[in-house]
């Protein structure tokens, strides 16, 4: 991750809820501070914020994912932090320790909601209640360079068995509907951020 020190105004950072075909969810253990988070950074100069979620994701992680859906953006005004969380799919890679991860790998959504770190939790539970995704377009003034379509989302069916609660900051617990799906996990459609 860059460390950035900031004069003026906000930094953006962009994160990960990856899954593989199983259903299951990267995780990552970072060395500092100690805690349980979703692969995810700081945006570079130049970058797109797809672009650097997967781009974070790779070197948090070891694990190759493909951005297919924008869940939302989240504020953190006293830290002036505007972070975009994407719903990806792994394609390659195994994930592994890293210079900022003691450890990355793939868990049930289940201990990953029992692990997860505070901050992380709500965006995980979000990313599982989506049912659409938000239009995420890149352009140069006028210039069109990508986009992000909004589409439905459907996770893959055996991600989450059957959780009960609320959707609270400051719970563990969640409650939240996905569909039921065929078990594949959905190709995205239009043009592709990386």
């Amino acid at each position: 991750m860059t460390q950035f020190t900031r004069t003026d105004g906000y930094v953006l950072g962009a994160t990960c809820v990856a899954f593989n075909g199983r259903g299951e969810v990267l995780v990552t253990e970072r060395r500092s501070p100690v805690r349980w988070e979703l692969p995810g950074g700081l945006v570079d100069p130049g970058e797109t914020l797809a672009a650097a979620a997967a781009r974070e994701t790779l070197e948090e992680t070891g694990v190759y994912v493909e951005v297919r859906g924008l869940v939302g953006i989240y504020q953190h005004p006293s830290k002036a932090i505007l972070a975009a969380i994407f719903l990806a799919d792994a394609i390659g890679g195994e994930p592994g320790p890293t210079a900022e991860a003691a450890v990355a790998e793939w868990t049930s959504v289940d201990a990953a909601l029992s692990k997860l770190h505070a901050l992380y939790r709500p965006r995980l539970q979000d990313a599982l209640a989506a049912r659409r995704s938000t239009v995420f377009r890149v352009h140069e003034g006028a210039k069109m360079l990508s986009v992000l379509h909004a589409r439905d989302l459907a996770l893959p069916a055996r991600t989450v068995p059957h959780l009960t609660g609320t959707v609270d900051e400051s719970s563990s617990e969640t409650e939240h509907g996905h569909r039921e799906g065929d078990g594949r996990t959905p190709q995205a459609t239009g043009d592709r951020l990386r």
